[in-house]
């Protein structure tokens, strides 16, 4: 161990080329060219023993391993006859006589580094040191100096190579540890990672302890990725509240298939109590309020403040230079909840704000207390508030009003009425809450106490129950006091809707269309079933023949809408029967009668011309199939060749004209019906329309007899 160490590290070739240090001098000259000699560079003979004199190659294994040590041992095999044709000459040959002097003995990991130097009689040998849970790269390398001549420089050969991962061990403390937050039993911490993990990070371990309580222990492992890794990880615990706690902190890691527990650091912390529970405050007498609450936790003082308005931050604070019992005269907007002068806010008003009592908690864990305290002077809207304290760590303030006798009945508003329930909605008490009856007809009755609102279910459908509201005091000993009573009378609604309110909303409409407004009661209503003169029911599907419509702001009570149904006769009477359904099925219908709007008639029909034997022409017809209303009479028109188009008004069913050209032939003629309406409507229906051509005649009435000067014979 005379000689100093060889440095393991990466070797640059000319070119850039990077080598790992244990391809030096391993007679390969891996940064030489063809036309270098191999012992240039990397096999520079100046610091490599030339391979020709290197002829046993040297094997190293690893051993047992623990606390941080690791043993090696080592052996030479004398190497093969080298056959290759490519190796490259060698410039030199070593001309100085070298023996094996020792080794070089490196272990290498990314932040931490072992070097030994052996000497050459070793075989075996112990690294300690070791960092646990570290990937290390050990290097054994023989080196080489002139025989019989001592510390001289060394040439080095060919070296062995073996990665290891050491052993995990336990990891070392946390760093520190921080409480972010307590609230009521629960705490928030923020962790701090220790310096060395010695293996996988795989969590954290905390472990509680009660200092009053011996049996109040216990510990709660969090786990975490390793990817999840940052300086710091947060977590909590949920503890009793209201206790005085030594919280005890250790890192955990796991390698080989084991879990390892480092060593504690600690904290103490005190936790929130709970609120205090079914706070209330009466008035029992000129001066006097008895304040009576529960707690379900811990608390070894309370503090009771009766305010003016809104109690100030100070009032809920454990206050030294309070006394047990403090009355303020302090103006509270000028309050300064971070002030801790006693003196300072004496002088600022002679008007008392609030009274604060202290009273001691009890080791129990759940106890009822009550304390008598004093109005202020001046007492206008007074509130209460009560606050529960462990170790000067306090909850938060639970306020109440003061309970008076009530003298007014509270406001019952029914917001939901169903088949079987109800809903009732209620006006925030300033007392503890409300008692809710629900009695039937013979008296049998649900009893709910709520604050806001409650339900009340399993009721009988179509039924009448009776209802009655008052405000009720329960103070933290179970005793009710309740204030007159607020009564209602409801019926639960039918499972299937009722029978709806039906009108013609739009009489003598025109068109073919009826337009019916409903309304229906105490019903759910999901679709709307219709029947014509009878007919069978059918759904208003929102198509071409029938639509309906809900109007908006429908109530529990109440829903109603519009339902139109088109494609009519024109002027006739139907006996409309509409009923309501939903899930449960339909219920009753309700029928109307109602006239469809009057409207212009059919066509006329079997339309047709002749001519008569004074040589009028008499246009006829047949009466519309429907008239659509009390025909008023027809519209003719005619066109004629050359002439104008002329018209005519008439209440029979044929009209003669006289003086047509060409008696009529090849005039076109329109004839249209129409009805009278009221205010002297007129509903004029479809036209019939022919045009009047003479029939064709036999060929031989064109040989009759006649006069050359007279006119041949016309239609």
């Amino acid at each position: 161990e005379y000689v100093s160490s060889f440095d393991e590290k990466p070797y640059k070739c000319p070119d850039g080329t990077e080598l790992h240090s244990s391809l030096i001098c391993d007679g390969k000259g891996q940064c030489s060219d063809y036309y270098r000699y191999a012992d240039q560079y990397d096999e520079n003979f100046e610091f490599c023993v030339d391979p020709r004199n290197e002829y046993f190659k040297l094997h190293m294994e690893t051993e047992n391993q623990e606390n941080g040590t690791l043993d090696l041992s080592w052996w030479f095999e004398r190497k093969p006859p080298s056959n290759s044709t490519d190796e490259k000459n060698r410039y030199l040959r070593d001309t100085d006589y070298v023996i094996r002097a020792g080794y070089f003995l490196t272990a290498k990991s990314q932040h931490h580094t072992v070097k030994k130097t052996l000497v050459y009689a070793r075989t075996h040998y112990r690294i300690s040191c070791l960092k646990p849970w570290t990937n290390y790269e050990i290097i054994l390398r023989p080196f080489y100096q002139k025989a019989g001549v001592p510390d001289t420089t060394f040439k080095v050969g060919e070296a062995a190579i073996q990665d290891i991962l050491t052993h995990p061990v336990a990891p070392s403390a946390p760093t520190a540890f921080y409480i972010v937050s307590v609230h009521k039993g629960n705490i928030t911490m923020k962790i701090h990672h220790p310096d060395d993990w010695n293996g996988t990070p795989a969590g954290y371990r905390v472990r509680w302890q009660a200092q009053e309580d011996v049996s109040q222990q216990g510990h709660a492992d969090f786990d975490f990725d390793e990817e999840d890794l940052s300086r710091y990880v947060e977590t909590f615990v949920s503890l009793v509240a209201g206790r005085d706690y030594t919280l005890y902190v250790s890192a955990r890691n796991r390698g080989y298939d084991k879990t390892f527990l480092g060593p504690e650091i600690e904290e103490e912390v005190v936790t929130v109590p709970l609120d205090p529970v079914e706070v209330t405050a009466q008035s029992i007498g000129p001066k006097e309020i008895d304040v009576t609450w529960r707690t379900e936790g811990f608390a070894d003082i309370f503090l009771v403040a009766v305010c003016n308005g809104s109690c100030p931050a100070a009032t809920r604070r454990i206050t030294p230079f309070l006394p047990a019992f403090y009355y303020s005269t302090k103006n509270p907007e000028s309050d300064d909840p971070e002030s801790d002068d006693p003196e300072s806010d004496d002088a600022e008003s002679d008007d008392p704000n609030y009274v604060l009592v202290k009273v001691d908690g009890s080791s129990g864990k759940s106890s009822v207390y009550s304390v008598l305290i004093e109005r202020p002077l001046l007492a206008t809207n007074l509130s209460v508030d009560v606050v529960s304290c462990y170790r000067k760590v306090c909850s938060e303030p639970v306020t109440t009003t003061l309970f008076h006798r009530m003298s007014q009945p509270p406001t019952l508003a029914v917001a939901v009425v169903r088949p079987t329930w109800i809903e009732v909605t209620l006006l925030p008490s300033s007392n503890s809450a409300y008692e809710l009856r629900c009695c039937n007809t013979n008296s049998v009755c649900q009893v709910v106490y709520t604050k806001v609102s409650a339900t009340i279910s399993n009721l009988i459908p179509n039924t009448t129950y009776n209802l009655e509201l008052r405000e009720a005091l329960r103070d933290a000993k179970g005793h009710v006091a309740l204030g007159p009573a607020a009564r209602k009378r409801i019926t639960t609604w039918s499972l299937v809707p009722l029978s709806p309110v039906v009108k013609v909303a739009v009489p003598n409409a025109v068109g073919d269309t009826l337009v019916l407004s409903w309304t229906i009661f105490n019903s759910r209503v999901d679709y709307l079933q219709i029947s014509l003169d009878g007919s069978e029911w059918q759904n208003c599907t929102d198509g071409p023949s029938c639509s309906m419509s809900i109007i908006h702001g429908r109530t529990p009570f109440l829903v109603e809408g519009f339902i139109k149904i088109s494609n009519l006769l024109l002027c006739t009477e139907y006996a409309i029967s509409l009923r309501a359904c939903n899930v449960d099925g339909c219920g009753n219908g309700t029928t109307v009668t109602a006239w469809t709007s009057m409207g212009g008639p059919s066509t006329p029909t079997d339309l047709k011309g002749e001519i008569l034997d004074n040589d009028d022409f008499l246009v006829r017809w047949r009466r519309p199939g429907r008239p659509a209303g009390p025909l008023g009479g027809y519209m003719v028109s005619w066109k004629c060749p050359g002439a104008e188009e002329m018209s005519a008004i008439t209440t029979e069913n044929q009209l003669a004209l006289k003086d047509l050209p060409n008696k009529g032939t090849n005039c076109t003629f329109l004839v249209k019906g129409f009805n009278l309406g009221p205010w002297d409507h007129q509903f004029v229906g479809d036209s019939a329309e022919f045009t009047f051509q003479l029939p064709e005649r036999s060929p031989l009435l064109f040989f009759e007899d006649h006069d050359e000067d007279s006119p041949p014979p016309s239609a």
